[in-house]
């Protein structure tokens, strides 16, 4: 079904078209070429316009938001709103993103904008788009320049949107207990999965060995030796020998020292995130 079609469809219940869900696919300019943006901003007809749009990206399936009586917001009160929402760094990564996959293919990101962006939220800091703004101010970025680029770095799962404290507050304990039997299930069938956090309102996916090291920090063991032999003990009953990069581990000491090592590597890049996001 075409978008033309499915707004016939919803028609009869009024439910009107306001952007697609897919934050990227609602920035024009690093999915289309310049012939082709000129090509839909000449419709005047949305539907029209969408199906062309589908039609140049060769969409098959659209993530789309419809709502029953829109109340259209003056700019002031956009902005204003816009400005209010938090963010904060979902990844560890030792440089910042240089390009981002599109219909396009490779798109370089520019670094003036998307570094002092990233800088601002250094060392996992929640900050409003109004306090990226003031420390971008030196750099003379806009805050449109601002909101594509934390659109951008939100649909590449770089950064996450942060609920208010009151909602991060009120679910903690349920998504404690949601993520203790995620860890169970996950680690039982030997595979990664996701755990949930209280901060974003949202899933994060970690590797089976990931899981492995969380659950154990979970079980109170703090350092890598002790995560080292809780997670081999776990793997022992399951399947007697794991993985660690390319290379399969059967012997316990040895399994021992290389899962050490994984788990301090993990910790040090992964805890600050996990405790940034409630998870431990």
């Amino acid at each position: 079904m075409n978008f033309s079609t499915l707004c016939q469809a919803l028609d009869p219940v009024e439910l009107i078209y306001i952007s697609s869900a897919d934050y990227l696919n609602n920035i024009d300019i690093v999915n289309l070429n310049k012939e082709q943006r000129n090509l839909i901003n000449g419709f005047t007809d949305l539907p029209e316009r969408e199906t062309t749009r589908d039609f140049l990206l060769n969409k098959k399936l659209r993530t789309d938001i419809w709502v029953r009586d829109p109340t259209p917001l003056s700019s002031d009160r956009q902005n204003k709103l816009i400005r209010e929402q938090r963010f904060m760094i979902a990844k560890t990564f030792d440089t910042t993103p240089k390009t981002i996959s599109t219909s396009l293919g490779q798109i370089k990101l520019y670094q003036a904008i998307y570094n002092p962006v990233l800088n601002a939220l250094a060392e996992f800091q929640i900050k409003t788009i109004k306090q990226i703004e003031m420390h971008c101010r030196e750099a003379k970025i806009s805050l449109d320049q601002i909101t594509q680029a934390i659109l951008v770095l939100c649909s590449k799962g770089f950064i996450v949107a942060i609920q208010d404290d009151h909602t991060n507050n009120k679910v903690n304990a349920q998504t404690d207990r949601l993520n203790a039997y995620l860890l169970e299930r996950a680690t039982r069938n030997q595979e990664g999965d996701v755990l949930t956090s209280p901060v974003t309102g949202g899933a994060i996916n970690f590797s089976y060995l990931g899981l492995l090291f969380i659950l154990a920090l979970k079980k109170g063991k703090k350092t890598p030796k002790a995560s080292a032999e809780f997670v081999w003990n776990r793997i022992k009953k399951q399947r007697g020998s794991i993985y660690i990069g390319d290379k399969l581990v059967r012997d316990a000491g040895s399994a021992k020292a290389e899962l050490a090592i994984s788990a301090q590597n993990f910790y040090e890049k992964e805890n600050d995130l996990l405790k940034a996001m409630k998870i431990i």
